[in-house]
């Protein structure tokens, strides 16, 4: 089973017999939903579920409302920060497994969790060196592109011994600084990787989403350049349409830069006030 956002707010979800791959709509994740996604899943037998952290607590809190027990017996999640108290709930409820996935996109390094919780990278993927607050990162596998001691500024908490000794593996023992951002809807359900909407808008130079708490409703603050037109606007809310439905007011505010970084001077997507 797949949880993944690869299928949008328009689609409940679909069956690959090619891969034999189930994917659930993350976006449709919610009490009305729950009972349709329990029976599709308990029909497959899965023998693993790959998925957002967040998007695989979602679907474990649905299913506790309901009483709905599932049995998967291995989960690999990624792209997200897993917290503790998501992976204590989530392997108890589904009696599974939980192997965490660290990468990026430019895939530069990988490394998965071993059965102690520990990441371990993968064989021949990627030289790494590991700093106090990055990682200087050089893959072995891109013959067409190499990405040579590519700097990614996310930490990687290992053992202070590990760091004196200067191992090139050392022990690490946990990732930080890869929240993932959600929205609410109505419904209840919660959509993640919403960047995805702004792909194909050639003319957005950066964009901020600002959520309200009280009525789930967005503010997109756009940073954008002199070319940008209807068309960019159109296919925009079309993009945010398909991931959100359309049952959710979206205000758009445009600016010419938009500088507001967080502490750890990443700028944030999206913000709820």
């Amino acid at each position: 089973v797949s949880i993944r956002g690869y299928l949008n707010k328009n689609s409940l979800y679909h069956y690959d017999k090619e891969s034999n791959k189930l994917f659930i709509s993350s976006p449709n994740i919610n009490n009305k939903t729950i009972n349709l996604f329990y029976h599709l899943i308990k029909e497959f037998k899965p023998k693993a579920i790959e998925a957002f952290p967040s998007y695989l607590y979602k679907l474990f809190v649905e299913l506790r409302n309901k009483d709905l027990k599932l049995i998967i017996p291995t989960a690999f999640t990624s792209s997200e920060m897993l917290y503790e108290y998501q992976r204590e709930n989530i392997e108890q409820y589904f009696n599974t497994r939980i192997y965490d996935w660290y990468g990026n996109v430019e895939r530069t390094i990988c490394l998965a969790q071993d059965h102690k919780k520990r990441y371990k990278p993968l064989p021949l993927y990627s030289i790494n060196e590991y700093k106090n607050n990055n990682i200087i990162t050089t893959a072995l596998h891109n013959y067409s592109f190499p990405l040579i001691r590519y700097a990614v500024d996310d930490t990687i908490i290992v053992k202070s011994t590990d760091f004196e000794k200067n191992l090139i593996e050392p022990d690490i023992i946990k990732i930080e600084g890869r929240t993932g951002n959600t929205l609410q809807l109505k419904d209840g359900s919660i959509v993640g990787c919403i960047d995805h909407a702004f792909k194909g808008i050639k003319h957005l130079n950066k964009a901020e989403i600002i959520q309200s708490k009280k009525d789930c409703s967005i503010k997109l603050k756009l940073a954008v350049s002199n070319n940008y037109n209807k068309n960019d606007e159109l296919l925009l809310m079309g993009n945010l349409n398909n991931m959100l439905g359309k049952d959710i007011d979206i205000e758009l505010e445009y600016a010419t830069e938009l500088e507001d970084l967080e502490s750890n001077k990443k700028f944030q997507l999206i913000k709820h006030i």
